[in-house]
Protein backbone atom coordinates (compact mmCIF):
# COMPACT_ATOMS: atom_id res chain seq x y z
CA UNK A 1 0.00 0.00 0.00
CA UNK A 2 1.54 3.32 -1.39
CA UNK A 3 -0.67 6.42 0.55
CA UNK A 4 0.16 9.59 -1.08
CA UNK A 5 -1.01 12.58 0.33
CA UNK A 6 0.17 15.05 -1.60
CA UNK A 7 -2.00 17.22 -4.73
CA UNK A 8 -1.88 15.15 -8.31
CA UNK A 9 -1.61 18.75 -9.98
CA UNK A 10 1.54 18.86 -12.45
CA UNK A 11 3.35 21.58 -10.25
CA UNK A 12 3.76 19.37 -7.27
CA UNK A 13 5.10 16.02 -9.06
CA UNK A 14 8.35 16.24 -7.50
CA UNK A 15 6.90 16.19 -4.07
CA UNK A 16 5.10 12.67 -4.54
CA UNK A 17 7.22 10.91 -2.72
CA UNK A 18 5.11 7.63 -2.67
CA UNK A 19 4.17 7.52 -6.40
CA UNK A 20 7.65 7.85 -6.99
CA UNK A 21 8.73 4.64 -4.61
CA UNK A 22 6.18 2.99 -6.09
CA UNK A 23 7.09 3.27 -9.55
CA UNK A 24 10.66 2.66 -8.17
CA UNK A 25 9.60 -0.51 -6.59
CA UNK A 26 7.11 -2.06 -9.40
CA UNK A 27 8.76 -5.69 -10.55
CA UNK A 28 7.20 -8.11 -13.51
CA UNK A 29 4.12 -9.53 -12.90
CA UNK A 30 2.56 -6.67 -10.68
CA UNK A 31 -0.49 -4.98 -10.36
CA UNK A 32 -0.76 -1.27 -10.00
CA UNK A 33 -4.42 -0.69 -8.42
CA UNK A 34 -6.20 3.19 -7.98
CA UNK A 35 -8.93 4.19 -6.86
CA UNK A 36 -9.54 6.42 -9.66
CA UNK A 37 -7.39 8.22 -12.07
CA UNK A 38 -7.92 11.79 -11.00
CA UNK A 39 -6.22 10.16 -7.96
CA UNK A 40 -3.28 9.10 -9.39
CA UNK A 41 -3.17 12.66 -10.96
CA UNK A 42 -4.56 15.21 -12.51
CA UNK A 43 -1.77 15.94 -15.39
CA UNK A 44 -3.08 14.35 -18.75
CA UNK A 45 0.32 13.98 -19.50
CA UNK A 46 1.99 12.18 -16.36
CA UNK A 47 -0.70 9.79 -16.43
CA UNK A 48 -0.11 8.61 -19.90
CA UNK A 49 3.92 8.34 -19.28
CA UNK A 50 3.90 6.57 -15.56
CA UNK A 51 1.06 3.76 -16.42
CA UNK A 52 3.40 3.63 -20.18
CA UNK A 53 6.23 2.86 -17.28
CA UNK A 54 4.61 0.54 -15.54
CA UNK A 55 3.14 -1.72 -18.56
CA UNK A 56 7.28 -1.24 -19.63
CA UNK A 57 8.66 -2.89 -16.22
CA UNK A 58 6.21 -6.02 -17.32
CA UNK A 59 3.33 -4.90 -14.60
CA UNK A 60 -0.24 -3.81 -15.34
CA UNK A 61 -2.05 -0.53 -14.43
CA UNK A 62 -5.65 -0.77 -13.44
CA UNK A 63 -8.05 1.89 -12.29
CA UNK A 64 -10.84 0.37 -10.35
CA UNK A 65 -13.79 3.36 -9.85
CA UNK A 66 -12.76 4.10 -13.59
CA UNK A 67 -12.82 0.43 -14.87
CA UNK A 68 -9.59 1.26 -17.09
CA UNK A 69 -7.34 -1.18 -18.07
CA UNK A 70 -4.80 0.80 -20.49
CA UNK A 71 -2.79 -2.78 -21.33
CA UNK A 72 -5.95 -3.24 -23.83
CA UNK A 73 -6.83 -1.43 -26.77
CA UNK A 74 -10.32 -0.31 -25.50
CA UNK A 75 -8.59 0.85 -21.92
CA UNK A 76 -5.57 2.63 -23.77
CA UNK A 77 -8.36 4.71 -25.21
CA UNK A 78 -10.29 5.13 -22.68
CA UNK A 79 -7.26 6.25 -20.64
CA UNK A 80 -6.31 8.98 -22.63
CA UNK A 81 -10.20 10.31 -22.81
CA UNK A 82 -10.31 9.94 -18.59
CA UNK A 83 -6.63 11.71 -18.27
CA UNK A 84 -7.95 14.57 -20.20
CA UNK A 85 -11.25 14.56 -17.91
CA UNK A 86 -8.77 14.95 -14.89
CA UNK A 87 -6.92 17.58 -16.41
CA UNK A 88 -9.99 19.60 -17.31
CA UNK A 89 -11.76 19.26 -13.83
CA UNK A 90 -7.67 20.36 -11.86
CA UNK A 91 -8.70 24.23 -13.92
CA UNK A 92 -11.82 24.08 -12.56
CA UNK A 93 -10.71 23.03 -9.35
CA UNK A 94 -8.17 26.28 -9.45
CA UNK A 95 -11.20 28.45 -10.51
CA UNK A 96 -12.73 27.51 -7.38
CA UNK A 97 -9.69 28.01 -5.26
CA UNK A 98 -9.38 31.60 -6.67
CA UNK A 99 -12.97 32.47 -6.09
CA UNK A 100 -12.56 30.86 -2.29
CA UNK A 101 -9.23 32.79 -1.90
CA UNK A 102 -10.39 36.21 -2.63
CA UNK A 103 -13.50 35.44 -0.48
CA UNK A 104 -11.53 35.14 2.36
CA UNK A 105 -8.84 37.61 1.65
CA UNK A 106 -11.94 39.75 1.61
CA UNK A 107 -12.98 38.79 4.91
CA UNK A 108 -9.65 39.40 6.37
CA UNK A 109 -7.57 36.03 6.23
CA UNK A 110 -3.98 36.06 5.02
CA UNK A 111 -3.98 33.43 1.40
CA UNK A 112 -1.06 34.71 -0.31
CA UNK A 113 2.17 32.62 -0.29
CA UNK A 114 4.98 32.83 2.16
CA UNK A 115 4.37 34.87 5.03
CA UNK A 116 5.58 38.49 5.55
CA UNK A 117 9.00 38.78 7.21
CA UNK A 118 8.03 38.69 10.68
CA UNK A 119 5.06 36.37 10.75
CA UNK A 120 4.60 32.58 10.60
CA UNK A 121 1.89 30.22 9.55
CA UNK A 122 0.16 28.69 12.40
CA UNK A 123 0.52 25.22 12.66
CA UNK A 124 -3.23 23.89 13.14
CA UNK A 125 -5.13 23.43 9.73
CA UNK A 126 -7.90 25.54 10.95
CA UNK A 127 -5.38 28.77 11.52
CA UNK A 128 -3.46 28.48 8.61
CA UNK A 129 -4.62 31.88 7.58
CA UNK A 130 -4.16 33.39 10.35
CA UNK A 131 -0.43 34.74 10.93
CA UNK A 132 1.39 34.11 13.67
CA UNK A 133 4.02 36.35 14.94
CA UNK A 134 7.84 34.88 15.12
CA UNK A 135 9.39 36.74 17.91
CA UNK A 136 13.24 36.97 16.47
CA UNK A 137 12.04 38.32 13.05
CA UNK A 138 9.41 40.28 14.28
CA UNK A 139 12.08 42.21 16.79
CA UNK A 140 14.05 43.33 13.39
CA UNK A 141 11.02 44.60 12.36
CA UNK A 142 10.35 46.86 15.03
CA UNK A 143 14.16 48.01 14.87
CA UNK A 144 13.95 48.72 10.98
CA UNK A 145 10.81 50.76 11.85
CA UNK A 146 12.34 52.54 14.70
CA UNK A 147 15.77 53.23 12.44
CA UNK A 148 14.34 54.75 9.83
CA UNK A 149 11.64 57.10 11.94
CA UNK A 150 14.52 58.35 14.43
CA UNK A 151 16.00 59.39 10.81
CA UNK A 152 18.42 56.92 9.70
CA UNK A 153 18.37 56.55 5.66
CA UNK A 154 17.47 53.04 4.28
CA UNK A 155 20.77 52.25 2.83
CA UNK A 156 22.13 52.64 6.48
CA UNK A 157 18.85 50.69 7.95
CA UNK A 158 19.89 47.80 5.75
CA UNK A 159 23.44 48.00 6.48
CA UNK A 160 22.56 47.62 9.82
CA UNK A 161 19.99 44.59 9.67
CA UNK A 162 22.11 42.92 6.89
CA UNK A 163 19.85 43.49 3.70
CA UNK A 164 19.34 45.75 0.91
CA UNK A 165 16.81 49.35 1.15
CA UNK A 166 14.71 48.20 -0.71
CA UNK A 167 14.38 45.74 1.43
CA UNK A 168 13.70 48.08 4.11
CA UNK A 169 11.45 50.33 2.49
CA UNK A 170 8.97 47.66 1.31
CA UNK A 171 8.73 46.13 5.17
CA UNK A 172 8.26 49.95 6.24
CA UNK A 173 5.38 50.72 3.85
CA UNK A 174 3.62 47.47 4.43
CA UNK A 175 0.27 48.29 6.46
CA UNK A 176 0.01 44.07 7.06
CA UNK A 177 2.63 45.30 10.19
CA UNK A 178 -0.77 47.20 11.50
CA UNK A 179 -2.87 44.31 11.56
CA UNK A 180 -4.00 44.43 8.11
CA UNK A 181 -4.70 42.93 4.82
CA UNK A 182 -5.46 44.20 1.32
CA UNK A 183 -9.10 42.71 -0.02
CA UNK A 184 -9.33 42.34 -3.46
CA UNK A 185 -10.52 45.92 -4.28
CA UNK A 186 -6.69 46.72 -2.96
CA UNK A 187 -8.47 48.01 0.27
CA UNK A 188 -6.06 48.01 3.73
CA UNK A 189 -8.99 46.02 5.96
CA UNK A 190 -8.85 44.79 9.64
CA UNK A 191 -6.85 41.35 9.37
CA UNK A 192 -6.77 38.70 12.11
CA UNK A 193 -3.67 38.30 12.91
CA UNK A 194 -1.81 40.50 15.72
CA UNK A 195 -0.22 43.86 14.62
CA UNK A 196 3.44 44.20 15.30
CA UNK A 197 3.89 47.71 14.63
CA UNK A 198 1.99 50.21 16.53
CA UNK A 199 0.51 52.70 14.52
CA UNK A 200 2.18 55.97 16.20
CA UNK A 201 5.28 54.40 14.86
CA UNK A 202 4.19 53.42 11.92
CA UNK A 203 3.02 56.68 11.01
CA UNK A 204 5.89 58.36 11.68
CA UNK A 205 8.22 55.99 10.08
CA UNK A 206 6.50 56.42 6.45
CA UNK A 207 6.39 60.03 7.26
CA UNK A 208 10.10 60.27 7.64
CA UNK A 209 10.07 58.31 4.17
CA UNK A 210 8.05 60.93 2.48
CA UNK A 211 9.87 63.85 3.71
CA UNK A 212 13.32 62.72 2.64
CA UNK A 213 12.18 61.09 -0.67
CA UNK A 214 13.47 62.43 -4.12
CA UNK A 215 12.86 60.56 -7.03
CA UNK A 216 9.28 62.37 -7.82
CA UNK A 217 10.49 66.06 -7.47
CA UNK A 218 12.31 66.15 -10.41
CA UNK A 219 9.91 65.03 -13.39
CA UNK A 220 10.91 61.91 -15.56
CA UNK A 221 13.10 63.31 -18.67
CA UNK A 222 11.09 61.43 -20.93
CA UNK A 223 7.48 62.56 -19.86
CA UNK A 224 6.46 64.57 -22.85
CA UNK A 225 7.60 62.01 -25.42
CA UNK A 226 4.81 60.77 -27.16
CA UNK A 227 5.68 57.32 -28.65
CA UNK A 228 7.77 56.52 -25.12
CA UNK A 229 4.85 53.82 -24.36
CA UNK A 230 4.15 52.50 -27.44
CA UNK A 231 7.73 52.61 -29.61
CA UNK A 232 9.10 49.40 -30.69
CA UNK A 233 12.11 48.24 -32.85
CA UNK A 234 10.73 47.82 -36.77
CA UNK A 235 13.55 45.54 -37.39
CA UNK A 236 13.31 43.30 -34.00
CA UNK A 237 10.22 44.29 -32.24
CA UNK A 238 12.07 45.06 -29.02
CA UNK A 239 10.74 47.66 -26.81
CA UNK A 240 12.39 51.08 -27.47
CA UNK A 241 14.23 52.79 -24.59
CA UNK A 242 15.35 56.55 -24.09
CA UNK A 243 18.77 57.77 -25.10
CA UNK A 244 20.32 61.17 -24.50
CA UNK A 245 23.73 62.77 -26.71
CA UNK A 246 25.84 65.78 -26.47
CA UNK A 247 25.77 68.29 -23.16
CA UNK A 248 22.98 69.93 -21.39
CA UNK A 249 22.96 72.89 -22.86
CA UNK A 250 22.26 71.30 -26.12
CA UNK A 251 21.37 67.96 -25.41
CA UNK A 252 19.87 65.22 -28.38
CA UNK A 253 17.13 63.14 -27.89
CA UNK A 254 17.34 59.60 -29.31
CA UNK A 255 14.72 56.03 -28.83
CA UNK A 256 17.03 53.58 -28.50
CA UNK A 257 16.65 49.79 -29.25
CA UNK A 258 17.17 47.87 -26.11
CA UNK A 259 18.30 44.85 -28.03
CA UNK A 260 20.73 47.66 -29.69
CA UNK A 261 19.83 45.70 -33.36
CA UNK A 262 20.93 47.10 -36.25
CA UNK A 263 20.99 47.76 -40.48
CA UNK A 264 23.54 45.19 -41.42
CA UNK A 265 26.86 46.38 -42.01
CA UNK A 266 25.99 49.76 -40.59
CA UNK A 267 27.06 51.20 -37.04
CA UNK A 268 25.48 50.87 -33.85
CA UNK A 269 24.13 54.43 -33.37
CA UNK A 270 22.82 54.17 -36.94
CA UNK A 271 20.76 50.99 -36.51
CA UNK A 272 19.56 51.73 -33.21
CA UNK A 273 19.26 55.33 -32.30
CA UNK A 274 16.08 56.91 -33.84
CA UNK A 275 16.27 61.05 -33.26
CA UNK A 276 13.32 61.42 -31.31
CA UNK A 277 12.00 64.87 -33.03
CA UNK A 278 12.27 63.80 -36.49
CA UNK A 279 9.90 60.71 -35.84
CA UNK A 280 7.60 62.42 -33.52
CA UNK A 281 6.97 65.31 -36.28
CA UNK A 282 6.39 61.82 -38.98
CA UNK A 283 4.25 60.89 -36.44
CA UNK A 284 1.70 63.79 -35.70
CA UNK A 285 -0.19 63.76 -39.11
CA UNK A 286 -0.60 59.82 -38.93
CA UNK A 287 -2.53 60.72 -35.19
CA UNK A 288 -4.98 63.69 -37.35
CA UNK A 289 -5.35 60.94 -39.99
CA UNK A 290 -6.52 58.03 -37.73
CA UNK A 291 -8.73 60.57 -35.49
CA UNK A 292 -10.42 61.11 -39.27
CA UNK A 293 -10.52 57.37 -39.74
CA UNK A 294 -12.24 56.57 -36.42
CA UNK A 295 -14.72 59.76 -36.64
CA UNK A 296 -16.22 58.02 -39.88
CA UNK A 297 -16.08 54.88 -38.58
CA UNK A 298 -18.22 55.63 -35.21
CA UNK A 299 -20.83 57.51 -36.75
CA UNK A 300 -22.29 54.52 -39.17
CA UNK A 301 -24.11 51.25 -37.76
CA UNK A 302 -21.65 48.31 -36.22
CA UNK A 303 -22.03 45.39 -39.05
CA UNK A 304 -20.41 41.92 -37.70
CA UNK A 305 -18.08 40.64 -40.92
CA UNK A 306 -19.35 37.17 -41.58
CA UNK A 307 -16.87 35.32 -43.38
CA UNK A 308 -17.84 34.13 -46.50
CA UNK A 309 -16.99 30.56 -46.38
CA UNK A 310 -18.49 29.03 -42.63
CA UNK A 311 -16.01 27.92 -40.44
CA UNK A 312 -16.98 25.42 -37.19
CA UNK A 313 -14.62 26.96 -34.70
CA UNK A 314 -15.83 24.40 -32.16
CA UNK A 315 -14.82 21.70 -34.68
CA UNK A 316 -11.89 23.24 -34.81
CA UNK A 317 -11.35 22.89 -30.80
CA UNK A 318 -12.33 19.27 -30.43
CA UNK A 319 -9.54 18.82 -33.16
CA UNK A 320 -7.29 20.80 -31.64
CA UNK A 321 -8.23 18.87 -28.33
CA UNK A 322 -7.99 15.41 -29.74
CA UNK A 323 -4.55 16.48 -31.70
CA UNK A 324 -2.99 17.57 -28.09
CA UNK A 325 -4.03 13.93 -26.67
CA UNK A 326 -2.06 12.18 -29.84
CA UNK A 327 0.85 14.27 -28.83
CA UNK A 328 0.68 13.50 -25.14
CA UNK A 329 0.41 9.46 -26.24
CA UNK A 330 3.52 10.06 -28.66
CA UNK A 331 4.95 11.20 -25.57
CA UNK A 332 4.11 8.07 -22.89
CA UNK A 333 5.18 5.50 -25.70
CA UNK A 334 8.69 6.99 -26.26
CA UNK A 335 8.38 8.62 -29.78
CA UNK A 336 9.57 12.14 -29.18
CA UNK A 337 11.08 13.83 -26.17
CA UNK A 338 9.95 16.17 -23.40
CA UNK A 339 11.27 19.23 -25.20
CA UNK A 340 9.72 18.16 -28.61
CA UNK A 341 6.69 17.92 -26.38
CA UNK A 342 6.80 21.08 -25.36
CA UNK A 343 7.47 22.74 -28.08
CA UNK A 344 4.33 20.73 -30.29
CA UNK A 345 2.03 21.41 -27.81
CA UNK A 346 3.04 24.74 -27.44
CA UNK A 347 1.83 25.17 -31.05
CA UNK A 348 -1.37 23.20 -30.58
CA UNK A 349 -2.16 25.61 -27.25
CA UNK A 350 -1.66 29.02 -29.10
CA UNK A 351 -3.89 27.96 -31.74
CA UNK A 352 -6.23 26.47 -29.84
CA UNK A 353 -6.34 30.29 -27.92
CA UNK A 354 -6.92 31.55 -31.30
CA UNK A 355 -9.84 29.68 -31.92
CA UNK A 356 -11.02 30.25 -28.03
CA UNK A 357 -10.53 33.96 -28.94
CA UNK A 358 -12.92 33.79 -32.48
CA UNK A 359 -15.43 31.68 -30.70
CA UNK A 360 -15.66 34.43 -27.95
CA UNK A 361 -15.49 37.36 -30.62
CA UNK A 362 -18.51 35.32 -32.43
CA UNK A 363 -20.69 35.66 -29.38
CA UNK A 364 -19.90 38.95 -28.33
CA UNK A 365 -22.90 41.08 -28.44
CA UNK A 366 -21.96 43.91 -30.65
CA UNK A 367 -21.47 47.38 -29.01
CA UNK A 368 -24.40 49.40 -27.99
CA UNK A 369 -25.70 52.52 -30.20
CA UNK A 370 -24.84 54.72 -26.85
CA UNK A 371 -21.35 53.18 -26.19
CA UNK A 372 -20.67 54.20 -29.97
CA UNK A 373 -21.77 58.00 -29.38
CA UNK A 374 -19.82 58.50 -26.61
CA UNK A 375 -17.05 57.11 -28.05
CA UNK A 376 -17.48 59.09 -31.38
CA UNK A 377 -17.81 62.68 -28.96
CA UNK A 378 -14.36 61.61 -27.51
CA UNK A 379 -12.69 61.08 -30.26
CA UNK A 380 -13.92 64.64 -31.87
CA UNK A 381 -13.04 66.00 -28.49
CA UNK A 382 -9.26 64.01 -29.14
CA UNK A 383 -9.01 65.75 -32.61
CA UNK A 384 -9.56 69.39 -31.25
CA UNK A 385 -7.69 69.18 -28.17
CA UNK A 386 -3.95 67.26 -29.89
CA UNK A 387 -3.49 70.99 -31.11
CA UNK A 388 -3.77 72.23 -28.26
CA UNK A 389 -2.02 69.97 -25.61
CA UNK A 390 1.67 69.81 -24.74
CA UNK A 391 3.71 66.57 -24.73
CA UNK A 392 3.04 64.53 -22.05
CA UNK A 393 -1.32 64.83 -22.95
CA UNK A 394 -0.05 63.73 -26.27
CA UNK A 395 1.89 60.42 -25.14
CA UNK A 396 -1.86 59.54 -23.07
CA UNK A 397 -3.56 60.41 -26.33
CA UNK A 398 -1.25 57.92 -28.10
CA UNK A 399 -1.42 55.65 -25.74
CA UNK A 400 -5.44 55.45 -25.78
CA UNK A 401 -5.53 55.31 -29.94
CA UNK A 402 -2.47 52.67 -30.58
CA UNK A 403 -1.12 49.26 -29.55
CA UNK A 404 2.46 49.96 -30.83
CA UNK A 405 4.29 52.09 -32.79
CA UNK A 406 7.47 50.50 -34.66
CA UNK A 407 10.20 52.87 -35.38
CA UNK A 408 13.63 52.80 -36.91
CA UNK A 409 15.92 55.29 -38.26
CA UNK A 410 15.00 57.15 -41.68
CA UNK A 411 12.01 55.09 -41.91
CA UNK A 412 8.20 56.10 -41.57
CA UNK A 413 6.06 54.90 -38.21
CA UNK A 414 4.03 51.88 -38.41
CA UNK A 415 1.42 52.05 -36.34
CA UNK A 416 -0.77 49.27 -35.11
CA UNK A 417 -4.00 51.07 -33.73
CA UNK A 418 -6.63 50.19 -31.66
CA UNK A 419 -9.77 49.25 -33.73
CA UNK A 420 -13.33 51.32 -33.01
CA UNK A 421 -14.49 47.97 -31.13
CA UNK A 422 -11.87 48.08 -29.14
CA UNK A 423 -11.85 51.43 -28.02
CA UNK A 424 -15.49 51.40 -27.27
CA UNK A 425 -14.99 48.02 -25.35
CA UNK A 426 -12.00 49.75 -23.62
CA UNK A 427 -10.07 47.03 -24.55
CA UNK A 428 -6.28 47.31 -24.99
Amino acid sequence: MYVEAESGIRAKEERREQIQALLADVREGDLVLVDKLDRWSRDAEFILRTSRQVHEAGASFFAISDNCDPGTREGKFMLGVRASVAEDERERIRERLVGTRRLLRDRGYYVEGVPPYGYVRQPEREKRNILAIDPKAAERVRGMFAAVAGGMSLADAGDMFGVNAWRVRSIVRSRVYLGEIQNTRGEWIKSFHEAIIAPELWETANAGLLSRRHWDKPRGETRDWILRDVAVCLRCGAKMGAAWAGPDSAKRHYYRCVRMCQAKGARVTTGSYVPRREVEDAFTPMVMERLTELRDELAQEPVRVVAPVAVDHEAQRDKLRAKRLRLLERHADGDMSRDELRELLGKVDGDMAKVEAKLGEARRPLPTAKARAAMLCEVKSLAVAWRKADGEQRRRMVRLLAHRVAIAKGEAPVPTWKTDDEMVRGTK
